[in-house]
C-alpha cells in the first residue's frame, strides 16, 4: 500500500470521525480489532459497535477537534481533540495500520488534557 492510498484512506476517515459515521464501517476490514488505552483490551469491530450503542456515543458523537494525519507505509497516525467526552478536552491519538485498502488496526490512545505543571 503506498504512502499516498493511504492518505486518501485517512482523509476518509476524518470524515467518518467528524460526522459520517457509516464511512468507518465501510473503510474498517471485517476482522479488524481497535485497542483503546484507558481499557487495555482488543475488540473486534463488532464488539467495539456493540460497546458504542451501550454508551450512548453513537447516539451522540463526540466532537473531534484539530483533526490531524500523517499516512506511514503501513498506514496512518491521526492527532486531535475530542469535545464532550466526560466534560474535559480529551487528547487522542490512532494509529491505524490498512491492509488491502482497509483499515485493520486501530490503537487508540486518549488522555484527558489537564494541569501537571504546577
Amino acid at each position: 500500500m503506498s504512502v499516498v492510498k493511504n492518505q486518501e484512506i485517512a482523509d476518509q476517515w476524518v470524515d467518518g470521525l467528524t460526522g459520517n459515521w457509516s464511512v468507518l464501517e465501510t473503510l474498517s476490514s471485517p476482522t479488524m480489532r481497535v485497542w483503546h488505552s484507558h481499557d487495555n483490551q482488543w475488540l473486534t469491530r463488532e464488539e467495539g459497535a456493540a460497546r458504542m450503542a451501550e454508551s450512548g456515543t453513537a447516539d451522540q458523537s463526540p466532537s473531534f477537534q484539530d483533526i490531524r494525519v500523517t499516512p506511514t507505509t503501513h498506514g496512518f497516525v491521526l492527532q486531535g481533540w475530542v469535545d464532550g467526552l466526560a466534560g474535559v478536552k480529551t487528547h487522542i491519538v490512532q494509529i491505524c495500520t490498512v491492509e488491502k485498502g482497509k483499515v485493520a488496526s486501530c490503537e487508540e490512545y486518549i488522555a484527558p488534557e489537564m494541569n501537571i505543571g504546577g
